[in-house]
């Protein structure tokens, strides 16, 4: 052990700094040039120690952080006095000192080395023999052993402080949730909009459950850097909220499976990002967020607290604030308590160039059948209501990609109870949710909703479309009053709350939006409203940069993929205009009444994505394709137009491809495609070899696709053979009403097919096998000929 690299240099700059004193006490004349080496060998001396002490291991465990800073802070004191014959047999007697710990500090030849060997040995022992260290000095060094428990006392009253703090305050704070913060007088228990589910490390195609996020089994004292990354609405502030809810009723028999770990962390700070805005300081920042302002703790004794005990930090909404905010970019870059434990949630891509920082990348994922199941019941009982209500909603296939959401699907159910609500879409879902608050608002102010659209709502759309084209989530006090209505008119609704940033010079009032999302539906309101050649230049803006780069990029593209992209963390959010397809899909729904610029938006866009490209399969197995975006877009609407139609048809390609991360809406928008009146029949080959089926949604959708007349022919990559056969039964290939073309890719799992197995219509046109053994593939194709 005595080998050991770091071991090697703290000891020689130990032996430096006894030297160098040594030279003092007889050279006093040259004190003025040496005690700033002496000062500097006796930090460096004590920082070796620190991190020698971490490097080594022992079966039982490593001292606690705050432990060894007492040790740290008394060194001094310690190796002045304390000669460390004098407790051995103590020591050795409880079990946490061995005669090699002994023999090892006897080769001292100082009774101050001895000392300070003493102390580096004790700092890789377990927890336990701090105390009993502590409890050795009592009958000799009865003045060392007050000052450590003096000091271990004073760190354990202000851990027990700030955790009896927090708790109370989750307790307090965290019970409740407020789907609609418009409408506070419906709160939902958190216990009954949380959905227990797997998150999904999208590099190793792998499930992490819940409770599994801070169980580190390479190495338990590495701290945790989880990123966690959803859509909007998915739930990702509700897993923060509960897992500080959870932390704060602390370790109990009773806590939900698998949450043991939370359990841990000494203590556990649950922050928006935002909140750290504007702060010179993590400690100011939980100061003025999470403690009363009576508490009695300085900001010094806070900061060694989070420096010497195990903490954790769930800092929810990276995306809605992370342009200057200096401090949390220190904390995700380890510049500031590298020690700590992170859990950011944020938006798709945000954080792209800082993955290098986090040990997990995970994705927060819709909700399957069961889990939309699951909330409804919740909501149900919180509601006093029967679950069959709800079944007509669960079951509408025009609405399952909204049921999928968490928040939505919360909306949904709370206007699904309302008279005459009807919803087909996510934009007709926030229509209902806008003229739902407009009819409170206009009731509260006694003004009609004709003049509460025009006085007032017209400058909050501009003010949520300015704030949406800075990335910026806050409205600022000046900016309200400057509207032609006044601040007071637009708090009144209820979109905004207020959101107070303190600092050391003064408490700043500004307004956020309750969600990002509504306040994408109200920029898209604006844009809707907005003179047609403002919103194409909006259009342009989004898409056209990235029809640009992808045009450069496609000769490279076609030869060099691997270089290019990378599979694991490239998905269709990652996308350059990724974050503004909300709001383009708002706008599209809401211009479905004016189907003049409706057309003139759909072709702007087709025209920027590539939607008639030849070469769409060149990317189809890494990321969904930039050319779907009009297939999600036109989910939004009830009627295609007719101009519309024409306008598809027109540009739409002979060949479509499906990625790895298509979503549901690319498969619904290419069914609406195809059935269009006036579309060639079989004009179109799809290829679903790349797509993952991972849901019943899927398969319905591919059923209804089956039927289109203007298939010809379809790609399939089935994962195995029972897939197979469930792919040939539902999609009912060769049948007269069905697609009549085929082609099979054999995926590496997949053994070799049995003629038996292919079992298809008697209309069978074409059938292409590849990847399989030529003899078999021969075999297969005689015997569906002939049956």
């Amino acid at each position: 052990m005595s080998k050991d690299p770091l071991y090697i240099a703290f000891d020689q700059t130990r032996k430096s700094y006894h030297i160098w004193n040594s030279l003092l006490s007889k050279k006093p004349i040259i004190e003025h040039q040496h005690i700033k080496i002496v000062n500097r060998l006796r930090v460096l001396s004590t920082d070796l120690l620190s991190n020698f002490d971490l490097k080594l291991h022992t079966d039982g465990g490593h001292m606690e952080d705050r432990q060894k800073e007492l040790l740290r802070q008394n060194l001094g004191n310690l190796t002045a006095d304390l000669d460390p014959k004098d407790i051995y047999d103590q020591l050795i007697e409880e079990g946490v000192f061995t005669f090699e710990d002994k023999e090892r500090i006897d080769h001292e030849v100082t009774r101050a080395d001895t000392a300070m060997q003493l102390i580096s040995v004790f700092c890789r022992k377990e927890p336990r023999a701090f105390g009993v260290f502590r409890d050795a000095l009592k009958p000799k060094y009865s003045h060392l052993y007050a000052l450590l428990s003096a000091e271990m006392r004073a760190a354990d009253d202000r851990l027990r402080s700030v955790y009896s703090e927090l708790r109370d305050y989750y307790k307090d704070k965290l019970c409740m949730t407020f789907p609609m913060p418009w409408l506070l007088e419906k709160p939902l228990r958190l216990t009954d909009v949380h959905v227990t589910r797997a998150l999904v490390n999208k590099s190793k195609d792998t499930e992490v459950e819940i409770g599994q996020l801070f169980a580190n089994r390479d190495d338990p004292e590495i701290p945790q850097r989880l990123l966690i990354e959803g859509d909007p609405g998915i739930g990702k502030s509700i897993l923060c909220q509960f897992l500080a809810y959870e932390w704060s009723h602390g370790s109990r028999r009773d806590h939900p499976r698998g949450l043991a770990n939370i359990h841990k962390f000494d203590l556990v700070f649950y922050l928006k990002a935002e909140d750290l805005r504007h702060q010179d300081s993590l400690t100011e920042a939980i100061r003025c967020h999470l403690l009363p302002e009576d508490f009695k703790m300085s900001l010094n004794n806070l900061e060694e607290l989070l420096q010497t005990t195990t903490v954790l930090f769930l800092i929810d909404a990276y995306d809605e604030a992370c342009v200057d905010n200096l401090l949390l970019e220190k904390l995700i870059e380890k510049k500031h308590l590298r020690k700590s434990s992170l859990l950011l949630t944020s938006r798709r891509h945000f954080l792209r160039h800082k993955l290098n920082y986090f040990n997990c990348r995970l994705s927060l994922e819709e909700y399957d059948k069961n889990q939309q199941l699951n909330h409804v019941k919740k909501l149900a009982e919180h509601e006093n209501m029967l679950v069959n209500q709800f079944d007509l909603l669960l079951e509408n296939d025009e609405i399952s990609g909204i049921c999928s959401n968490p928040l939505y699907l919360t909306l949904l159910c709370l206007l699904y109870t309302e008279e005459g609500c009807s919803i087909n879409s996510r934009t007709d879902l926030f229509c209902a949710m806008h003229e739902f608050i407009l009819l409170k608002a206009s009731g509260r102010m006694n003004v009609t909703q004709e003049d509460m659209e025009q006085q007032v709502m017209r400058p909050l759309y501009k003010l949520a479309f300015d704030a949406y084209q800075k990335n910026e989530y806050l409205i600022q006090e000046h900016d309200l009053q400057n509207t032609s209505c006044g601040m007071d008119a637009i708090i009144q609704v209820g979109y905004l709350i207020k959101h107070i940033t303190v600092s050391r010079l003064q408490a700043k009032l500004q307004h956020r939006f309750t969600h990002t999302t509504v306040m994408e539906f109200l920029a898209a309101k604006h844009l809707s409203l907005m003179a047609e050649n403002g919103r194409q230049v909006w259009l342009q803006n989004v898409y056209k940069q990235t029809g640009e780069i992808e045009t450069n990029l496609l000769p490279f593209m076609r030869f060099s993929v691997p270089s290019l992209w990378n599979e694991s963390t490239e998905t269709q959010e990652d996308s350059p205009y990724a974050e503004d397809e909300t709001v383009a899909a708002f706008v599209f729904g809401l211009l479905e009444t004016d189907p003049e610029n409706l057309v003139k938006m759909a072709t702007t866009i087709m025209n920027w994505t590539r939607f008639s490209d030849k070469f769409q399969m060149d990317l189809a197995d890494i990321h969904c394709l930039r050319a779907h975006v009009i297939n999600k877009l036109i989910c939004e609407l009830h009627i295609l137009p007719p101009s519309l139609e024409d306008a598809i048809i027109q540009r739409c390609p002979s060949h479509v491809f499906f990625g790895k991360s298509c979503s549901v809406k690319c498969l619904k928008g290419l069914v609406i495609i195809c059935n269009l009146k006036n579309m060639k029949p079989r004009s179109i080959s799809v290829d679903i070899s790349h797509m993952l089926v991972k849901s019943d949604h899927h398969f319905s959708l591919l059923v209804e696709l089956s039927k289109c007349q203007s298939i010809d022919w379809i790609g399939i990559a089935p994962e195995d053979n029972k897939q197979l056969k469930q792919c040939l039964l539902q999609l009912r290939l060769g049948q007269a009403d069905s697609i009549q073309n085929v082609k099979i890719t054999k995926p590496k799992s997949i053994r070799e097919i049995a003629a038996h197995d292919l079992r298809f219509g008697d209309e069978l046109r074409g059938l292409h096998l590849q990847g399989f053994d030529k003899l078999n593939t021969r075999r297969c194709r005689t015997w569906t000929l002939a049956n």
